[in-house]
């Protein structure tokens, strides 16, 4: 190829070259870092060896070789090397939109966008139980996992939906559960995964009778809008 690189930070870069005369040693120079010395092969013309592109943005390699003779080579072609970094997922949850008050036994339905730059690779559902006494341990469910005979393709959008049944929680009036949609990518050349996380949502459980209370108070709240709109409408038409 060229000799040109552009990849994700974190790959290493397989250089294989062969020069047109024979030579004693080959190094190989990145980013004013102290030279490498390059493995020579028996025929003494070919050259192989690595490098790990750990930063990113553009930066300049090239190869000296120092023949039998020991005579170095001068102005050695110089090669661009361009890292590029891995963005985490950006996870947007779509529903619930807002706060929720929700009873023990309720249904929440769940909607989330997960888009990336390489690859979704899993969708979960964090959230947190709390009450006045104490916070449960975090717990986790799967909304979407690549594998299988999906596990080769890229899936660089994703939308998950889950209706989430708070029946299994054993929830009770008073308890708190905050909760939210992450996803984790295809990259995998760091130590850590690369996840994204949506903003964090909460669902205050109450009791049947208050959710009855809190409903009816809202349609209250409506008609009494909706009065209110039509009787400056009819103001204005006088």
């Amino acid at each position: 190829g060229s000799g040109h690189v552009e990849t994700l930070v974190g790959t290493r870069v397989q250089i294989e070259a062969r020069s047109n005369r024979d030579v004693q040693a080959a190094e190989l120079h990145l980013r004013g870092d102290n030279p490498v010395r390059l493995d020579l092969a028996d025929d003494g013309r070919s050259i192989s060896g690595s490098f790990q592109v750990t930063t990113p943005g553009l930066a300049t390699y090239w190869i000296d070789l120092i023949d039998t003779d020991g005579v170095r080579s001068q102005d050695s072609p110089r090669y661009e090397v361009r890292g590029v970094a891995d963005a985490v997922p950006e996870v947007v949850l779509e529903v619930p939109a807002a706060d929720m008050v929700v009873t023990p036994d309720a249904n929440v339905p769940l909607q989330a966008v997960v888009t990336d730059d390489l690859s979704v690779k899993s969708i979960t559902l964090r959230f947190t139980v709390s009450s006045a006494i104490q916070t449960r341990e975090p717990s986790g469910v799967t909304l979407f996992e690549r594998s299988g005979a999906d596990a080769s393709g890229l899936v660089t959008r994703q939308v998950v939906k889950h209706d989430w049944s708070l029946a299994d929680l054993n929830l009770h009036d008073g308890d708190q559960v905050l909760f939210h949609i992450e996803a984790e990518d295809d990259y995998d050349l760091s130590p850590e995964p690369h996840v994204g996380k949506s903003a964090i949502r909460s669902l205050r459980v109450v009791s049947a009778e208050q959710k009855r209370i809190e409903l009816a108070q809202r349609q209250l709240s409506l008609l009494l809008e909706l009065e209110r709109a039509q009787r400056q409408q009819g103001d204005a038409q006088r």
